[in-house]
């Protein structure tokens, strides 16, 4: 059988020609057809929107029951996503977010997220998805050293605070199988720790970082939406990064995030297929 996973069996895109496949929540519960449908837009381009999740807290968790496990983090096992006076991580702030994955700091990273929007009153605050396995292979067409480079160095993530986790992770930005096919990527410069390779070897990969980073931020890369609430966003994090436009501060805007792992979504969706 073929190796879902990896890049050969996906269906690559850019923002510019993308949109995000919306199926209702009503007709997943209900089971057959439309669980199956939504299951398959994640595995074959990464993501899909539930629409009409009820706007309730704790609503998450039941998503991932259609389909899987709860995968908890230091940040349990759901987390809420919305301004704080002080914020520990930028993602509690107004401010923009760049194109990241979630938790590269972690071995292994949480391969799918989940976004339910309770509220979103402010002014900005779009979310931005990228096809990171579609940026991996434009930094092959454009820049064939530097991606060949990222596949081979592995990198020092690290995620710290005082109270609750000290993660800590070598792996490579972009991870490919014996055929060339990409796997996984990540890129989270937020969470990359300092680099202990010679002067030179550090220039290059600093070099081929910059082409990475360029690539992702190509605004065609990026395929927009706004949340309503109600919507959940569901996501491969191995290959879709996702990021946030700034917002006017003072406005509610509540998101409820949660993760779960690849392995159980794509083991329900054999089994609806099977069944057909």
């Amino acid at each position: 059988f073929p190796d879902e996973r990896s890049s050969a069996h996906k269906t690559l895109w850019q923002g510019s020609e993308f949109s995000v496949a919306r199926v209702e929540w009503a007709d997943v519960i209900a089971g057959g057809e439309a669980l199956r449908k939504a299951l398959a837009c994640v595995r074959d381009s990464g993501v899909v929107c539930l629409r009409g999740v009820p706007v309730e807290p704790g609503k998450v968790l039941e998503v991932i029951e259609q389909f899987g496990y709860v995968r908890e983090t230091n940040y349990g096992k759901l987390f809420d996503v919305r301004t704080e006076v002080s914020p520990s991580n930028l993602a509690f702030s107004n401010l923009g977010l760049g194109a990241h994955t979630d938790n590269p700091y972690r071995d292994p990273a949480p391969s799918i997220q989940l976004l339910h929007c309770l509220s979103n009153e402010v002014e900005g605050g779009q979310t931005l998805l990228v096809d990171g396995f579609s940026a991996a292979e434009r930094l092959r067409e454009l820049a064939p050293e530097s991606f060949a480079l990222l596949t081979r160095t592995r990198v020092p993530f690290r995620f710290h605070d005082a109270d609750h986790a000290d993660l800590r992770s070598w792996v490579p930005f972009i991870e490919t199988d014996h055929k060339g096919n990409i796997r996984q990527v990540r890129y989270n410069n937020r969470s990359i720790a300092s680099l202990p390779l010679p002067l030179e070897a550090q220039r290059a990969f600093y070099r081929a970082y910059h082409d990475w980073a360029r690539v992702i931020g190509q605004p065609e890369q990026a395929t927009r939406l706004r949340l309503a609430p109600g919507d959940c966003l569901l996501f491969d994090n191995s290959r879709v990064m996702h990021a946030r436009t700034a917002f006017v501060a003072g406005g509610n805007r509540h998101l409820q995030g949660a993760y779960a792992d690849l392995d159980s979504l794509y083991s329900t969706l054999n089994l609806l297929e099977n069944a057909r």
